[in-house]
């Protein structure tokens, strides 16, 4: 490319008159925003001069000159520096214009106050969405080493478990230590769905607590604010600190943008306990021996949880699995008393979790609009286990004349099943696997589960003789058993967000009313299934919460 530039020079003649005499005038204007809504505190220099003036609360200001023409620089923080060329006839309206590069030093605080980060007299500290790039289930769990003094400790991995956030460690040693959680200006319930029994990490299943209801694709940043002084327009509930959450919103301009993103996880265990490899189940060194059919076997001692037993040699014993008279191939038929092949890592599978999203936002005259819809689709590590989650967001805002209507609105939908087992339970497969299994048990082979009568099949059992079907577990389930029979199935649906109207009374006063709603319903069915090693039962349980605030600001 070529560029062709041409110079003018331009000659003027200066004519000096001694008799010419100029009075001083005066400069008059007034900044406003992109609404006209008057801005107190812009500074206007004087380029010549250099010569400053502030505008007062009616965003007006006069500037003294001994010219019929200055030149005029604006500036306001958050808005774009704007130079002007005034005169001295009439009122010069100046309006600015909003600045996403200077907006960085300015911060989110309580009822979406923005404040100039330097004003601050408290510690906030923010983490832009771009950062939450893994797009993990339950979006806290990325804010793990992000934040100064913030803890944050989870479970369940994709499966959506619970998640814990401490800043600047614990206040009280029996009460609740979570800091309050804010999106857009509404209150979020946090409230631990668990029971007791799963909180106090005995037993149970761990069903999360609320806040995994974030979408990260929504999320533009957080705000951290730490210590009461920052919450206190939140009151007591904040008193460990608050973390605001702001989500996305249609850029500036006349545009429309549409996105499109997806992203696919996998997880893996990254580490299982270390257990010895040499000697398999039982309590004694040596096998017994057992005449069954007129036939001589040496047989395992069945009844025992711990592998304190004979040293896996090769010797052909008659495993758990030869003992069952519907596997003719294997009935009675001695197998090598050796560590096996597919051991406990055989059971957990590669976790896939792939997640799409579609968002569109737009501006369009005095409208702005953003909608996103997210689906997110999650197989864990244990079998039997899965979750599918769908996220609908809507945030727009419009102009009527001097009333201004702001609204965000989020609809979120989970289910899952399989829901992996905690704590102290025979069904927990860390307890099945290390605690009370066998060494030479091989977990491939645990697979066929159960007969064709629907009964287990269990590889610890009172004797080599016992195939009754309600008595035929000893200690533990099979985990498979526990996975596929013994499972919980959740769901829950919420709403959450706000409605809002500003009212321009006159130049220096603005009103504004909002309501804010957060609203779930979450319902499990739990399940421990007939001729299980614990008493069989079926469980429902329904949670419910309603909660609105409302809020009126001027300014």
């Amino acid at each position: 490319m070529i560029k062709h530039t041409t110079n003018f020079v331009v000659a003027a003649a200066l004519c000096l008159s001694s008799s010419a005499l100029y009075a001083q005038s005066t400069i008059k204007g007034k900044v406003v925003d992109e609404r006209n809504t008057a801005i107190q505190g812009a500074t206007i220099t004087d380029i010549a001069s250099k010569k400053q003036v502030q505008t007062d609360v009616n965003g007006l200001f006069e500037f003294p000159s001994n010219e019929n023409t200055v030149t005029l620089q604006v500036q306001y923080i958050g808005f774009e520096t704007k130079t002007i060329q005034a005169n001295i006839s009439g009122l010069t309206t100046i309006q600015l214009t909003p600045s996403s590069s200077q907006l960085n030093e300015v911060v989110v605080t309580a009822l979406g106050i923005s404040r100039e980060k330097r004003s601050l007299g408290y510690a906030v500290q923010e983490v832009k969405g771009t950062e939450l790039q893994t797009r993990p289930t339950n979006a806290l769990s990325a804010l793990s080493g992000k934040v100064a003094g913030l803890q944050v400790t989870t479970s369940g991995g994709n499966m959506g478990g619970s998640s814990h956030v401490l800043l600047r460690g614990i206040n009280s040693i029996a009460g609740n230590n979570q800091p309050l959680f804010v999106i857009d200006g509404t209150p979020i319930d946090n409230t631990d769905l668990n029971s007791s029994a799963t909180i106090n990490g005995s037993a149970g299943k761990d069903v999360g607590n609320m806040i995994q209801d974030i979408n990260p694709d929504d999320i533009e940043n957080i705000s951290v604010l730490k210590g009461p002084s920052a919450a206190a327009l939140y009151g007591s509930r904040a008193a460990n600190g608050v973390i605001l959450i702001t989500t996305k919103r249609a850029s500036k301009g006349e545009k429309v943008d549409i996105a499109i993103n997806t992203g696919l996880d996998f997880e893996n265990i990254v580490r299982l306990p270390k257990r010895q490899q040499l000697y398999g189940q039982g309590y004694s060194t040596n096998f017994q021996t057992q005449n069954i059919n007129g036939k001589d076997y040496k047989i395992v001692d069945y009844a025992s949880d711990e592998s304190w037993g004979p040293k896996l040699d090769g010797t052909p014993v008659l495993q758990w699995y030869n003992l069952n008279p519907e596997d003719e191939a294997n009935y009675l038929n001695p197998t090598p008393w050796l560590y096996p092949k597919n051991d406990v890592n055989y059971f957990f599978r590669t976790g896939v979790a792939n997640t799409n999203n579609f968002s569109i936002a737009g501006n369009s005259g005095n409208t702005n609009y953003r909608f996103s819809y997210t689906n997110k689709n999650v197989s864990g590590t244990v079998p039997n286990s899965s979750l599918d989650r769908n996220t609908l967001n809507f945030s727009g805002g419009t102009q009527l004349g001097k009333i201004k209507v702001t609204s965000n609105f989020n609809y979120i939908r989970n289910s899952s099943i399989g829901r992996p087992w905690t704590g102290a339970s025979n069904r927990n497969i860390i307890l099945e696997a290390f605690q009370w299994g066998g060494v030479q048990v091989d977990y491939k082979i645990l697979e066929n589960y159960k007969r064709a009568d629907g009964t287990p099949i269990a590889w610890n059992r009172t004797g080599w003789q016992n195939n009754a079907t309600d008595e035929a577990t000893r200690f533990i389930d099979n985990p498979y058993w526990s996975a596929y029979e013994s499972y919980m199935e959740d769901s829950r649906d919420r709403f959450y967000g706000n409605i809002g109207l500003q009212y321009d009374v006159n130049n220096w006063l603005t009103v504004g009313a909002k309501v804010h709603g957060d609203i779930y319903s979450f319902q499990s069915q739990d399940r421990i299934a007939v001729y299980s090693r614990s008493q069989s039962q079926y469980e429902e349980s329904s949670n419910k919460l309603n909660e609105y605030n409302y809020e009126f600001s001027y300014s």
